[in-house]
């Protein structure tokens, strides 16, 4: 890989504008670049500043290994053998998978699922080694799996990274006799995914690698097909196939299969005088030895050439993936090497490689990575010699190219672009014409490019695009009405003290949230005219409108839902065998309170539209905290107690909830609890005149609802208030039928 770069080069215009169509909008995009252009910096910077939901994944071990992700095919349980649009499952004895048998053959988790449904952005590396009917199968997947067949992808951004004119997907005979009745290439953009929702076509062009501007054009005559005889004549004035280095000089032979690199390799360091000493690597857990980046049994003699196959960890970054080195001092566990470049010396530590899988974490409702494995081993490899394949994103200054006429497509190019100087260049075998060859196919898909004056006005259009969806989604209710849909459907089954009433309770939750889901739709239309007008009027009357919407919805949620089911939970507080189905009131409290959380954190862009309060952030905070703790029972008792003994020990609201690092309105709660338990009087919490107010508005009110309520009210009273009164109403009522 090249260098990193933690920041993005502010010259670098193109890079700019890349990242923010990932970031700021939900197109998808393939962003390619010659060699030396930065794509695994790119790769990186989104990896380290995006806020969507992002796994990488990558076509191979070692691939995905390097891009800091996972294989496509463990990610999702892709088939080893070709997949197909339609319903057939054997072609000549081969077995295919269709869409049936795809679906059929997954075994997804429950977790890996909801992984799948929160996924917002897919970032592929080395999509030009990614096969066409590969990637139609991660489109089905994600189409079935997020129930959005209409969608590409199930609606998921996709970021394509990779360089077409370096090496091809593979597709053997037998395989691509199946598939040539369905695409016109095994290129992933021959994919019926990418011909039906082509990604934007955006190209870094800015070269850090070579600067001999020369070579560039050379190198870009030899990527495009329009090289010229004089071309030819230059490359093979490099010609010297009884070239033999010494030492010293440091080349690096690139060769086109990994036989021949372990030949040379090996033969050098025979020749090496001194002890030979191995240094053995070690996997922890889950790390496939497919996927090594060096060998589990690193041999070395003092003399040897080797390249770091790592960046360094250290802030110093004394080296990269890619640096040649010289072995000074070897010792059984300790290697010392020098650079030739400036002479230094290095001790070498180990490094550690991970081996992860992606989960979702609902409590920071993000994806995270988790390891499932490790390999450690010191980051070099001998380096006399090296495929051109494993050469990919490596930069020599010196470099042998042994291949001549069996280069396949792109290999001289990849192999050429390595060097950062045609001078540092020396071949062992002549080139030929006819060996510099990039497929029509990838030129033509390459026109697709969109040129950045163009790419500057749209990025501009999908940006308010991006922003409005974002904001029309915040209120959009139907993931918390699919919570309490699962909620009722798990009732029937479960052992409770009092079914009925909790069914009651899930059938209320329901209809309400129903209720508000279809006020929410009409407010959609309103919203739609705000946000069309931003760009004459700004965005003062839509701050000021969604604001309003904001406090008014976050009230239900928080007064109609989540405090009747708070107070059902502790209803519950002596009841035996109810251990699940608390488990699955906590998933309908935690639901609920980040859906609050999302309207509080609406956004136009950078536009924050709703401040939070300390006091709403500490509820919230609580709330997710004794949910995701899962706090005892015993716990939730005495807390109420505890605010109950400071009550009647002379402290207020305010001064309880300081004392004990709560919420106002958590210990305006527990003492509305207080009252329906007859531990706390009504006349200790208000004057009898209040408390007439309160019964006259809930009268008026029907009583039905506490927002409604607090509507006739005002602001001089607070939910607490009204459902304690609520809650000594309710207590009269039980007194008089007895």
């Amino acid at each position: 890989m090249d260098q990193p770069v933690i920041t993005p080069d502010d010259h670098n215009p193109i890079f700019k504008i890349a990242s923010d169509f990932v970031n700021h909008t939900d197109r998808s995009v393939f962003l390619t670049g010659k060699a030396g252009s930065g794509k695994t910096t790119f790769l990186k910077y989104i990896i380290g500043h995006t806020q969507k939901n992002a796994v990488v994944v990558a076509p191979t071990g070692v691939a995905a290994i390097n891009a800091g992700g996972v294989t496509m095919h463990s990610f999702f349980q892709l088939p080893f053998g070709p997949f197909i649009p339609g319903a057939q499952k054997r072609f000549n004895g081969v077995e295919v998978s269709d869409s049936y048998s795809l679906f059929k053959n997954i075994r997804f988790s429950a977790d890996k699922r909801e992984l799948l449904r929160e996924l917002e952005l897919l970032i592929i590396d080395e999509v030009s080694m990614v096969r066409c009917d590969m990637l139609d199968a991660m489109d089905a997947i994600l189409r079935y799996f997020r129930k959005s067949p209409e969608k590409p992808f199930g609606g998921v951004q996709v970021l394509y990274i990779g360089d077409l004119f370096q090496l091809p997907p593979v597709a053997k005979n037998e395989e691509w006799e199946i598939l040539k009745d369905f695409y016109e290439s095994p290129f992933f953009f021959h994919s019926q995914a990418v011909l039906n929702s082509p990604p934007l076509y955006i190209e870094l062009k800015k070269i850090y690698r070579q600067s001999d501007e020369k070579f560039i054009e050379l190198l870009n005559r030899v990527r495009n097909n329009n090289i010229s005889n004089e071309d030819i004549q230059l490359l093979n004035s490099k010609l010297n196939n009884q070239f033999s280095p010494i030492a010293s000089e440091n080349y690096i032979t690139l060769c086109t299969h990994n036989y021949k690199a372990d030949t040379v390799n090996a033969t050098e360091l025979a020749k090496l005088r001194g002890t030979l000493y191995r240094f053995r690597g070690s996997i922890e857990g889950d790390f496939s030895e497919k996927a090594l980046p060096t060998e589990m049994d690193l041999q070395l003699k003092e003399g040897a050439q080797v390249i770091f196959i790592k960046n360094d960890s250290d802030p110093q970054k004394r080296y990269y993936n890619g640096k040649i080195a010289v072995v000074k001092v070897l010792t059984d566990n300790e290697i010392r090497v020098r650079f030739p470049d400036n002479g230094q010396e290095l001790k070498i530590e180990k490094e550690t490689w991970r081996n992860i899988r992606y989960a979702y974490d609902r409590e920071k409702e993000a994806v995270e990575e988790e390891e499932i494995g490790s390999f450690s081993q010191f980051p070099i490899r001998l380096a006399w010699a090296i495929t051109i394949h494993k050469s990919q994103g490596l930069t020599f200054e010196k470099a042998i190219l042994d291949a001549g006429s069996s280069f396949a497509a792109g290999q001289v190019y990849v192999a050429l672009s390595r060097c950062t100087t045609l001078d540092g260049v020396v071949l062992h075998s002549k080139i030929q014409p006819q060996s510099i060859s990039t497929d029509e196919r990838v030129i033509e898909f390459a026109r697709k490019e969109h040129e950045a004056v163009e790419l500057e006005r749209l990025l501009e259009l999908e940006r308010q695009r991006f922003w409005a969806e974002r904001l029309l989604l915040t209120f959009d209710f139907r993931k918390l009405i699919a919570v309490l849909e699962n909620f009722l459907e798990e009732l029937p089954g479960k052992k409770l003290p009092d079914v009925k009433s909790a069914l009651t309770l899930g059938n209320m939750l329901l209809a309400k949230t129903k209720e508000k889901q279809e006020v929410a739709r009409k407010f959609h239309p309103e919203l739609n005219k705000l946000l069309s007008s931003v760009s004459q009027a700004g965005t003062t009357m839509l701050e000021e409108r969604v604001r309003k919407a904001i406090v008014y919805f976050s009230d239900f949620f928080k007064e109609e839902l989540l405090h009747p089911l708070l107070q059902h939970e502790i209803s519950l507080g002596k009841a035996t065998r109810v251990k699940k189905y608390l488990k699955l009131v906590g998933g309908v409290k935690y639901a609920l309170t980040i859906q609050i959380q999302k309207l509080h954190g609406a956004r136009y862009g950078d536009l924050e539209i709703y401040k939070v309060t300390d006091e709403e952030n500490i509820e919230i905070k609580n709330l997710k905290e004794a949910i995701v703790k899962k706090k005892k029972k015993a716990e939730k008792g005495s807390s109420l107690k505890e605010t109950l003994a400071f009550y009647r020990a002379g402290k207020n609201i305010d001064e309880i909830a300081k004392a004990r690092k709560l919420a106002a309105s958590t210990v305006e709660g527990h003492l509305a609890l207080l009252v329906k338990s007859g531990e706390l009087d009504i006349h200790e919490l208000m004057n009898g005149e209040r408390l007439e107010v309160i019964l006259h508005a809930i009268h008026e009110s029907d009583g039905t609802s506490v927002t409604n309520v607090k509507q006739i009210l005002g602001a001089g009273y607070s939910y607490g208030e009204i459902r304690a009164v609520l809650n000594y109403e309710a207590n009269l009522k039980v007194e008089d039928n007895k």
